[in-house]
């Protein structure tokens, strides 16, 4: 389907003469009945043109519409997946672009429109999923464990990233937090 085409009449395109086989015969059948239109080539062509720049603004909308819902339903999908792979620590731009239906580049793309990057998003999920462990673990549950647990390979990475986004360390987070430690 072409993205300029409305479904009744194609609509000229940003790089168009402005002719339009099926829009300008309708247009010069319905001017003739516009009061003050004196008809003629010229003035069917400025009349033309001026609706035209009318219109492209909303069949231009229609589209990025379109476009935007399917990737609106594509990152929905990306953050779906990415919620039941959590777990994995292998989870990849690739792995999940192949998933939904894109390329990498597009993927990357979906996040930035959310003013973030997958890996963001996928470290945030996962903070926030051990946070909520760490305040429902048994005392003595290692935090250690509930991070490997969470897809993270790297407990010096896992504690940096933490405390970064909680500001406290886990361990004293897990004392803030449990009533076995009050």
């Amino acid at each position: 389907k072409h993205p300029y085409h409305t479904g009744y009449h194609a609509v000229a395109g940003p790089h168009s003469t402005g002719h339009c086989h099926l829009g300008r015969r309708g247009m010069q059948r319905r001017t003739r009945a516009v009061p003050g239109h004196t008809g003629g080539p010229v003035g069917d062509h400025h009349m033309f043109d001026a609706l035209l720049m009318l219109l492209r603004p909303g069949v231009s909308a229609a589209h990025d519409g379109e476009h935007s819902s399917g990737q609106a339903q594509k990152l929905v999908k990306a953050k779906v997946l990415i919620e039941r792979h959590l777990r994995d620590s292998e989870l990849s731009p690739e792995r999940l672009a192949e998933a939904i239906g894109t390329s990498v580049r597009n993927l990357h793309r979906l996040f930035a429109q959310q003013h973030t990057t997958m890996g963001r998003y996928i470290l945030e999920q996962r903070l926030q999923h051990c946070a909520e462990a760490i305040r429902q673990a048994a005392p003595q549950e290692k935090i250690t464990a509930i991070a490997y647990a969470w897809g993270f390979n790297d407990v010096s990475h896992f504690s940096k990233a933490f405390k970064a986004r909680f500001g406290i360390s886990p361990r004293d987070y897990r004392y803030q937090h449990s009533d076995e430690y009050r």
